[in-house]
């Protein structure tokens, strides 16, 4: 995977498992997503795409090294997501109100009884489920940050082979 298209073929895989991971947490196991976890999904969908296309605009001449640095920073932008979700876990920082909202905008008593039996059970500043000592999205910043520093390395090593 030292190669710019190897790196985007990883860059697919690892957006497909770490997605399909999230899908069997919420379905499997029953651990529905936050607001925060749904961005973090986002970031993985958009790092994986962009690899996708990486791929497949080689060839019409778009360099592979762009792409690796877009998917790179794409990587870089998931991490960010997770670290803003770890944050908010660790109550370092408040979470946006659609994570803790109770519905104090209602203006009717009928309006605030229906926002609270159609509020969102998930809150972001609850860690449902860790491994090893961190949070789901402890990880997303683990695993994010590792496809960017692996396509930083890529972007190093190929550099040096141009020359």
């Amino acid at each position: 995977m030292s190669t710019p298209p190897g790196y985007l073929a990883l860059a697919i895989v690892a957006a497909v498992v770490a997605l399909g991971s999230a899908l069997v947490m919420q379905y499997g196991f029953g651990l529905p997503p936050c607001d925060l976890c749904i961005e973090q999904r986002w970031g993985f969908a958009g790092a994986g795409a962009l690899a996708a296309v990486g791929l497949l605009a080689h060839r019409v001449g778009i360099a592979h090294r762009a792409m690796v640095a877009i998917v790179g920073v794409a990587f870089l932008v998931t991490a960010g997501l997770g670290f803003r979700h770890v944050g908010v876990e660790q109550q370092w920082w408040p979470g946006p109100d659609t994570c803790t909202a109770t519905g104090a905008d209602a203006a009717t008593t009928d309006e605030l009884l229906d926002a609270i039996m159609n509020a969102p059970l998930v809150r972001c500043d609850e860690i449902p489920a860790s491994l090893l000592g961190l949070s789901i999205a402890g990880w997303v910043v683990v695993s994010a940050l590792a496809m960017a520093a692996l396509g930083a390395a890529v972007l190093a090593r190929s550099r040096g082979a141009a020359r």
